[in-house]
């Protein structure tokens, strides 16, 4: 019975990693909201394989008071220790052209990352008095033929 879980178990794993590697599939990360004067890091990207680009997209959405604040992609090596990540010549491209976004309703935020460093990504959100605002992450990654 024991071995049979292990398989099972096995199984399941490498079925979560080949769908999280699928090229041309959207998929969404974690979502958290941030109230007021508060600092909240979410939509956490756990990268598995070695994808030629992967973007990133952030939304925000207003479910609350006055949206506001700003919004940063992050990414780390080891899912601990994170660093703000700023636009790379041929490496990271930020849409729109800054790699803050001031966070409003509906304000998106969109990375291509050309050359991959890190592990792991996540947004970096700063709220300010008064609002609350969702932040829902999509991503795709992109392979070479």
């Amino acid at each position: 019975m024991k071995n049979i879980l292990v398989l099972f178990s096995a199984i399941l794993l490498l079925f979560a990693v080949e769908v999280t590697a699928q090229p041309n599939v959207v998929l969404t990360a974690s979502y958290d909201s941030v109230l007021a004067v508060e600092t909240v890091y979410t939509g956490t990207i756990n990268i598995q394989s070695n994808p030629e680009v992967i973007l990133i997209q952030g939304l925000c959405t207003d479910v609350g008071g006055v949206p506001d604040g700003t919004l940063i992609l992050q990414g780390s090596i080891d899912g601990t220790s994170y660093i703000n990540l700023a636009p790379v010549t041929g490496k990271i491209a930020y849409f729109p052209d800054n790699d803050t976004l001031t966070i409003t309703a509906g304000a998106i935020q969109t990375v291509a990352i050309y050359e991959n460093a890190f592990n792991y990504y996540r947004w970096k959100a700063t709220g300010t008095d008064g609002d609350s605002t969702l932040i829902t992450t999509k991503y795709i990654y992109k392979f070479s033929n």
